[in-house]
């Protein structure tokens, strides 16, 4: 019991390692891009840029919050029961969040970046997911791509690392939520091991007890049929294969116990 609290246990701090990582990768971006962006020329003035960044990093992080609070209790496949609806309206938070921030930097990567993070936040079919990471990445290099040629010079430094910032962030959502629910599944299999061990092991008392019983209740069959056979010739040698077959009356309550 103790093993099996620790490893709950275990399990927990691993969803919330992955959460606070994912979380914190998110928070790190749109500081990044706050100073960087924001700070420079961007096509609106600055009161409204910093404006429709705020409240669009506001929706991106309540967006991306709540879709890992419902990938954390989606069910892992379609053998379990609870299906919840789709997260569209998270989705649509997050596209529209994404816009803003896209406007607010003048910087259509930065938008597609972030919106291509909460489709990762979804917990896909089997096999899905990798294919839509890799066309959401090839999304992503392509938009930089027309995005570097466009801006005169290119990206500087400083709008290099937030974009590679914000690129990264949908693999490691990606890579992430795969690996946790890589401890899910395990985490499933472990308890149903123990479930399986638990059927095994009343399997096991339920054999036991049958062979048990089967034992004294031919014993007492016996006995039985010899006292009454005993009876009209030995009254004495009846009475005692009547008291041996109480006997083992007794002993089978006690083995049964």
């Amino acid at each position: 019991a103790s093993s099996s609290a620790a490893y709950a246990r275990d399990v927990r701090v691993t969803w919330w390692y992955t959460a606070g990582s994912l979380l914190f990768f998110h928070v790190f971006t749109l500081f990044l891009w706050s100073v960087e962006a924001i700070g420079t020329d961007t096509p609106l003035p600055t009161p409204a840029a910093l404006a429709l960044y705020s409240v669009g990093a506001a929706g991106s992080l309540a967006a991306g919050a709540a879709l890992l609070v419902r990938y954390r209790v989606e069910p892992v496949d379609e053998t379990e029961q609870h299906r919840p609806r789709p997260a569209w309206l998270l989705l649509m938070a997050s596209v529209v969040s994404g816009v803003l921030l896209g406007a607010a930097t003048g910087s259509v990567l930065f938008g597609v970046s972030i919106a291509a993070y909460a489709l990762c936040l979804v917990r896909w079919p089997a096999g899905v997911r990798l294919r839509v990471a890799v066309l959401l990445m090839a999304i992503i290099a392509a938009v930089w791509f027309v995005e570097a040629m466009r801006m005169p010079g290119g990206f500087g430094p400083a709008m290099v690392s937030g974009a590679l910032f914000a690129a990264l962030l949908t693999p490691l959502a990606a890579s992430s939520l795969w690996w946790w629910d890589i401890v899910r599944e395990l985490d499933r299999a472990r308890r149903a091991e123990g479930r399986l061990a638990a059927a095994q092991e009343r399997l096991r008392l339920a054999s036991d007890l049958h062979d048990l019983q089967g034992h004294h209740l031919q014993v007492i069959a016996l006995q039985l049929e010899l006292a009454e056979k005993m009876l009209a010739r030995d009254a004495d040698a009846a009475g005692e294969q009547g008291r041996a077959a109480r006997a083992s009356v007794d002993e089978a309550r006690r083995g049964t116990r």
